[in-house]
């Protein structure tokens, strides 16, 4: 494919339009290459870390929806990475525009202008079950076991139903 691209290239008219866009990148430039392409990933990973710092420090836990949140962030990073399409979770990241954004555009930004907050009663939820969409499963199993997973999960699936329940006399 290169090789076909190279002969077409390097006609002279297509070569002076594309010559002003073209540039070398030093071997020491490739791996800052996937630092520059990920940095919303990672800067959007980092304040929702700094934000949330403070609530674990007092021996808080933080919302579901937070943990579902970094995980579908992770999930994009390992994409960014490998390329492989097998780690997008789509039941939850479609619903978050994530997919359409990864696949087609291959990247993903965000801008501090706007805030990242999603409704408890607004999350992304598996069609057939009825039930929160979630990236952190595995990772939530392999590193602290299934009992930790099904207390988190149960935590999530009543954190919508316990926001629409009227409080008595408010």
């Amino acid at each position: 494919m290169v090789v076909p691209l190279a002969s077409y290239w390097s006609h002279p008219t297509i070569f002076e339009a594309i010559r002003p866009h073209l540039f070398v990148l030093t071997a020491e430039a490739f791996p800052h290459v996937y630092q520059w392409t990920t940095y919303p990933i990672t800067s959007l990973l980092e304040r929702i870390w700094e934000h949330f710092l403070p609530v674990l420090t007092k021996g808080g836990k933080p919302a579901p929806q937070v943990v579902e949140l970094c995980s579908v962030l992770e999930r994009a990073l390992a994409y960014a990475h490998t390329g492989n399409s097998k780690v997008i979770a789509t039941s939850l990241m479609r619903p978050l525009w994530l997919v359409k954004s990864l696949l087609e555009q291959v990247r993903f930004s965000h801008t501090p202008c706007v805030p990242v907050a999603i409704s408890p009663s607004e999350w992304p939820t598996l069609t057939n079950m009825n039930v929160p969409a979630i990236a952190s499963k595995r990772s939530q199993i392999l590193t602290y076991g299934n009992d930790h997973f099904e207390a988190c999960i149960v935590s999530f699936r009543l954190c919508p139903v316990v926001n629409r329940v009227p409080l008595l006399g408010i």
